[in-house]
Order: C-alpha cells, then structure tokens, then sequence
C-alpha cells in the first residue's frame, strides 16, 4: 500500500510502502462488509425536509453538495445519533497542509511523520450526540453502487484535525458513499473510530449505522 507523506525534502512528495499483513481489509473498507447487513433505506420524502427542493434544481450533484444533502435531510441526524435541537449544524469544507504522527498498522514498528501534505475534508462539524459536543469528519463519495474506500482516505482527515481539537473532544469519522439509482440517491452511512486512541491507519473501524433513500432530479 502506497501512503503519501507530505514535502519533507524541497517541493517534492514523499511516500511510503506498507505490506498487508493479513488482507486487503487492513487498508481498505470493503462497502459489502460495512453495509451488507442494513436493510432496506428509510425514504426521505418532501414531509421529512420541505428544503430539499434546491438541490433537485442543480444540474450536477458532487460529494459535496450531497454532504450538504445529507445534512439538510436529516440522514447524517438520525444516522449518527445527532440531536437537531438547539444551535443549528454548521459544516465546513476544504483542504489544507497537515502535519502529523502516523503509522500504517500496529503490527509495523515505525511511525512516519506526514510533514506539510495536502489533505483533502469534505466535510467536518461539531454535533450534539448525546449530550456530548462531538467533532464528526466526513468522507464522502458518489458512484454507480458499492465499491472500496482505502482507509486513509478517512484516516488522514481525522488525524489532520485532530491536533487542533479540544483536549476531551470525541473526534467520528463518518463514510458517506452515495449510489445512484434510477430516480433516487441511496445513502449508505457509516462511523469510524481509532481502536483504542491509536494513530495507526490499519486499526481504523467503520460500523454501518443507516441507509437511507432520497429522490433525485
């Protein structure tokens, strides 16, 4: 597995290489594992959220104006345990250099240092969830059905923002990936976690929490 590293030396990208140690599952979530269990989608119609109209007057959809669609909804509420009452979520977008402690997976003895590389967030807010201000990253991607994230996709933007999170802060990772149907968007949502505080990319889990319907223009 190829990681990239940042711009130690000069203006050129580093890089390194990491050997699986068991399968392909160490540094890729396999959307038939992390989904193949949730039932049918729970349809959001015009009764669930009046405001959806906008989007259904946007000639193209991207993964970000599907997270926005996802917020606006109500899948990522009710999928991730949000409570909706109160200050109203505010999600922010971008990319930026990072850098930070990472290592491929507990069973390699190094740590690389990702020093100044470009990291990409297509989404990230702080949410009630259970009483508990949380600071949720999402991951998001658009395709034709269920596919393969490679984890430091998800990683990489969760270990960036961490460094500047309030000591105590829950940090969730969240994989959205959204499939085309005839008529409609399914939304499949997932939440991530490092096992046990670590930094290392192999022992990020996602745990399939909802999937859910949306009709398309």
């Amino acid at each position: 597995m190829v990681f990239r590293l940042g711009t130690r030396m000069g203006r050129h990208t580093e890089f390194g290489l990491a050997r699986c140690m068991g399968d392909w599952g160490d540094y890729f979530f396999i959307d038939e594992d992390v989904f193949g269990h949730l039932g049918s989608p729970i349809r959001i119609g015009d009764d669930d959220a009046a405001n959806l109209l906008v989007f259904r007057l946007l000639p193209k959809y991207t993964e970000t104006s599907l997270v926005n669609l996802a917020l606006a909804s109500g899948v990522l509420s009710r999928a991730l345990e949000i409570d909706e009452r109160g200050t109203p979520i505010v999600s922010a977008t971008g990319q930026g250099t990072y850098s930070f402690e990472v290592c491929p997976h507990r069973a390699i003895e190094q740590t690389w240092h990702h020093h100044r590389g470009q990291v990409e967030v297509d989404a990230a807010f702080i949410g009630n969830r259970r009483g508990t201000p949380t600071l949720f990253v999402v991951e998001a991607k658009l395709s034709d059905g269920l596919d393969s994230l490679a984890k430091s996709k998800l990683a990489y933007p969760m270990l960036a923002l961490r460094e500047g999170v309030p000591s105590g802060m829950p940090i969730v990772g969240v994989y959205l990936r959204v499939v085309r149907r005839p008529g409609h968007f399914d939304f499949y949502v997932a939440e991530g976690f490092f096992a046990d505080g670590r930094r290392d990319v192999a022992s990020l889990t996602l745990r399939g929490v909802g999937r859910f319907e949306i009709e398309s223009s």
